[in-house]
């Protein structure tokens, strides 16, 4: 059922309540980004020397910091239509919520002072290993393709295919935030199809998520802040949770075909990456312009770049809602277009690259836009 909350007036009114305080809260404090940037001590500062910097002017990377107290604020103010009988739910939410804020902790350290990839790496398989190991229900339990007749029960295996899961997403998600309003854009995509998916004592939240995404992509398309690796670790790690929650939940939840659309391009995309480099001989996680939003930017712009890879996250996906019985035709066609996608934009003069060039107004200016 599309919304299944919306059951009655009190209903729409708990969703709109919950919106509205995301949306206000998250404005509220984002008009404050500097200075809490300022206080925390996460102020991105421009690089001529970094390739991978390009902007212009010094930006508060608070957007994790504040997605993240703005999110505990509404989940608590939404206890009461949290299906307060559940209580088997409520502590798997307990535990999720707690794996997710120490991934943001760790994004947030790593914002101040920089944390070697290894050390990441080592903290995410710890945390999502203690989080699987208290909550079996979030293991792969099976994989299902309808389209193919396919249905394999995973047993033991679910673990640690979950894991890499849980690993890879985030990773996957903090590799895509090299422009703009792009993780963002990707968070508002996945919680529309979350909200049409997930059951209804999780609307709530998810509406008021909905309402801290929007208002945080208008100050990040804008320049005003970053998200930070402990916002894009929190989304990452958010979806994953989310998302193998459903999967395994009640049938109807979401379907495996769904579940690897929704996050294809960018898994894919860092896959692609951490091949190259590893065939070039550098460390997989090491950073480079050879993105698929960095290839969109240089030879489109940003603003069609954005557009495109918006098209290619969520055409998939309503595509699927349209005809689910070609789930798998659907995922090789993404996969090719993808392939082609690249292969032409490697080919393709760029664009002049805003890299080490002589700073003026009108620069510092347009570095505020998407």
């Amino acid at each position: 059922m599309l919304f299944p909350i919306f059951q009655n007036l009190n209903s729409a009114i708990i969703l709109a309540c919950s919106f509205i305080a995301g949306a206000g809260l998250a404005a509220a404090i984002g008009a404050y980004a500097k200075r809490i940037g300022e206080v925390l001590g996460v102020i991105d500062e421009p690089s001529a020397s970094d390739g991978h910097k390009q902007h212009y002017v010094p930006t508060p990377a608070v957007g994790g910091v504040i997605a993240l107290v703005v999110a505990a604020t509404v989940l608590l103010l939404t206890i009461p239509w949290s299906d307060p009988g559940n209580l088997p739910a409520k502590n798997a939410r307990l535990w999720g919520a707690l794996a997710i804020c120490l991934v943001m902790i760790i994004g947030f350290c790593d914002d101040r002072r920089h944390i070697s990839a290894a050390k990441r790496l080592a903290a995410d398989i710890v945390v999502f290993s203690v989080l699987l190991w208290v909550i079996p229900a979030l293991r792969f339990t099976h994989v299902s393709f309808e389209s193919l007749g396919l249905h394999l029960d995973l047993g033991k295996v679910g673990f640690p295919i979950a894991l890499v899961c849980l690993v890879g997403l985030k990773n996957a998600v903090n590799m895509a935030d090299g422009r703009n309003g792009l993780v963002l854009g990707l968070g508002i995509v996945w919680n529309v199809f979350f909200l049409f998916h997930a059951p209804a004592h999780t609307l709530p939240i998810l509406a008021g998520i909905s309402g801290i995404f929007i208002v945080l992509f208008i100050l990040n398309a804008q320049g005003h802040l970053f998200l930070g690796d402990c916002g894009s670790y929190g989304i990452g790690s958010f979806f994953g949770i989310l998302a193998l929650a459903l999967h395994n939940g009640p049938a109807g939840g979401m379907r495996s075909a769904e579940g690897v659309l929704l996050f294809l391009i960018p898994a894919i995309d860092t896959l692609r990456l951490m091949v190259s480099r590893l065939a070039a001989g550098r460390s997989p996680l090491s950073p480079d312009r050879r993105h698929l939003h960095h290839l969109l930017d240089a030879v489109f712009g940003w603003k069609i770049g954005w557009t495109i890879y918006m098209i290619a996250v969520a055409g998939p996906i309503i595509h699927y809602q349209i005809m689910p019985s070609r789930g798998y035709q659907i995922i090789l066609f993404v996969l090719i277009s993808y392939s082609a996608l690249v292969q032409f934009l490697e080919k393709w003069p760029k664009r002049s690259v805003r890299l080490n060039a002589p700073v003026s107004k009108n620069q510092v200016e347009n570095s505020r836009t998407v």
